[in-house]
């Protein structure tokens, strides 16, 4: 029987401590922390932003806690949920490539989220113990992530980042192993996340992540009030592995790194709002338009040869009525933008520029 990596997990949650971290780790948690604050400002001008904000107030009332690039403030799950969709929904936050995962909407969200109150309340929140935090949930999503080796039938940014937000949170509230351990099986039974919104390039992609990210604060609640979760988490008969993984993992690099390496190194900055998989096709027109002075009426077609993954998942066709999510996971259309104009930003791919 294999190792239950929730065991792995909450025993690399609990015993890590902020003195582990290289000066190299250090620079790396708070130029991606800055980045996903970034990113979340941005993002205050997503799509049908003040809708969600409307809803949302209604879930659960409160002003605790404040709504990245704005003055807004509102009870802390609604906070999160507001927040993570920000920092995801304009398709630019970082990412880990080998795990397919960006990992920081759900954490920071709900690792902000639970400080502001928390601070409020007066317990104020030690910035070394932030950062440990915060680069546990990073390496809970991305390890998540790295042993996966199928194909993707859920939304992995939702999914595996909602067990990064538990780790972080589990962390900032010092929780035994034995708490961990609980946190982790309660957000499985709140997983949620699935593959369809971003084949079909809908906005309720970004909110599968505020809805893992809200989850892991129920889960840190249920376990301070002292419910057990079910422990086979990720290897048991109907666990993470079996089910939203199809049972195709590989546990050899989690098992010989996690304490060794933190994840955080391995984040990626992502220089365009689109896509990551569109990314390629954008360097090498803009190689192409460097190297030999091409312009836009130079090209007819361009042909790309890519992986199955990167083809099932960007390789869509430009449709009627286009929308700003399916625009941003549509290879022909980001190519195309960027041939054009030279440049992708925020702007390109608004309703007016679509």
């Amino acid at each position: 029987m294999s190792e239950e990596v929730a065991e792995i997990f909450s025993k690399h949650i609990f015993s890590s401590r902020y003195e582990d971290l290289s000066e190299k780790t250090i620079k790396q948690l708070k130029v991606f922390l800055l980045d996903a604050v970034g990113v979340g400002i941005a993002g205050s001008t997503g799509l049908k932003l003040n809708e969600l904000k409307k809803i949302a107030h209604t879930w659960s009332k409160g002003e605790n806690c404040t709504v990245l690039g704005t003055w807004d403030k509102y009870s802390r799950d609604a906070t999160t949920l507001i927040n993570a969709y920000q920092i995801h929904c304009l398709e630019f936050d970082c990412i880990h490539e080998g795990a397919v995962v960006h990992p920081m909407a759900a954490i920071l969200s709900s690792l902000l989220a639970h400080c502001e109150e928390i601070n409020n309340s007066g317990h104020y929140t030690n910035g070394k113990e932030f950062l440990i935090s915060l680069a546990l949930g990073v390496d809970i999503a991305s390890f998540l992530g790295i042993c996966a080796r199928g194909e993707l039938k859920f939304f992995r940014p939702a999914t595996a980042s909602g067990f990064g937000a538990v780790a972080a949170l589990s962390k900032i509230q010092k929780f035994s192993m034995e708490e961990i351990h609980n946190a982790l099986g309660i957000m499985y039974s709140q997983t949620c996340g699935n593959m369809q919104s971003h084949v079909e390039g809908v906005p309720i992609l970004g909110l599968q992540v505020g809805f893992n990210a809200k989850a892991a604060l129920a889960s840190m609640d249920l376990t301070k009030a002292g419910f057990p979760g079910p422990k086979r988490v990720f290897n048991g008969e109907h666990g993470y592995f079996k089910l939203i993984e199809n049972d195709d993992y590989e546990m050899t690099y989690l098992q010989e790194n996690i304490g060794k390496v933190w994840m955080i190194d391995q984040l990626a900055h992502k220089p365009f709002p689109s896509g990551r998989l569109t990314h390629g096709l954008v360097h090498a027109i803009k190689d192409l338009k460097l190297k030999y002075g091409l312009n836009k009426d130079d090209i007819e077609s361009i042909e790309c040869f890519v992986p199955p993954g990167v083809y099932k998942l960007v390789a869509r066709p430009i449709i009627d009525n286009l929308t700003t999510n399916y625009s941003k996971l549509c290879a022909k259309f980001v190519g195309a933008s960027f041939m054009i104009n030279d440049h992708l930003n925020i702007e390109t791919f608004t309703e007016k520029n679509i």
